[in-house]
């Protein structure tokens, strides 16, 4: 499998501890950066580059300032839905999840929130559709979704159909930590899914696998061991997934022995 990592916070990582756990292993890969704009990308990617030659690609994740949502959806403005086309040319994930609450947040509600977005009606949703459409005239897009219909990821957020839309493919969030005890059940579902959409899309999908560490809310469940990581590995590949993400390196990074980790999934890469 080709695998990849998420970096949502960029200006969080050890950069140098990331290079010598790659370097340690001669390993490549490549990420996609958390950045509110072009500019503020740019200059990521040449701090980056500067501190990680095992890191081959930098490529964007484009977010917005919590007070639009950070995320993109047919819930934001118009005007937020635009600032994708800053990206124009570039490899980009484009999140397409629900706006993040203006409120404190917990991971334990975030089913509630989706179930209660179901029933609200997204008026910019299809000034996202296209604006997805024209910046896939000159960029690769990753569109980011929920494992779930596509009638329901529709009404939360927005969908893409990699199978109308050229140099399209949907990501589908695959974290197994966010279920406890009901993980195997949870493995069971992603894999039969992921065998589904492979089929459905041709191949124009990929999955990501996770977590590594905490994410936007601070209280996300993550991986306490390496075995945890290889049993995600091992269910994107009995599925049939030839590319796949892994949030995020720069937890990666925080882990005690990230070396530990990396062995384990560079067993897995192509």
């Amino acid at each position: 499998m080709k695998i990849i990592f998420w970096c949502e916070f960029p200006e969080k990582a050890d950069w140098n501890r990331i290079e010598k756990s790659l370097s340690e292993l001669n390993y490549y890969t490549d990420i996609y950066i958390c950045a509110k704009s072009r500019e503020e990308f740019d200059n990521l990617q040449k701090e980056i580059r500067t501190k990680c030659r095992h890191i081959k690609e930098i490529n964007v994740w484009p977010v917005l300032s919590f007070e639009e949502g950070y995320w993109f959806s047919g819930f934001c403005s118009r005007k937020s839905i635009d600032k994708l086309l800053e990206y124009e040319g570039l490899k980009i994930k484009v999140d397409l999840e629900p706006p993040i609450p203006k409120m404190n947040f917990s991971t334990s509600l975030l089913a509630f929130y989706g179930i209660y977005k179901l029933f609200r009606r997204a008026k910019n949703k299809l000034h996202l559709e296209n604006t997805i459409k024209e910046l896939a005239k000159s960029s690769e897009v990753i569109s980011n979704e929920f494992p779930v219909p596509i009638a329901v990821q529709k009404r939360i957020a927005g969908h893409t159909d990699p199978n109308k839309v050229q140099n399209v493919e949907i990501n589908y969030i695959s974290y197994s930590t966010f279920f406890g005890l009901l993980r195997p059940a949870a493995r069971l579902y992603y894999t039969m899914f992921a065998k589904r959409r492979i089929r459905k899309f041709k191949g124009r999908t990929m999955f990501s696998i996770g977590m590594l560490g905490p994410g936007i809310f601070g209280d996300e469940p993550y991986y306490k061991n390496p075995s945890e990581l290889r049993k995600d590995l091992e269910m994107v590949k009995q599925a049939g997934a030839k590319k796949i993400a892994i949030y995020t390196i720069e937890t990666l990074a925080q882990r005690k022995n990230p070396f530990e980790w990396l062995k384990i999934i560079k067993e897995y890469s192509d």
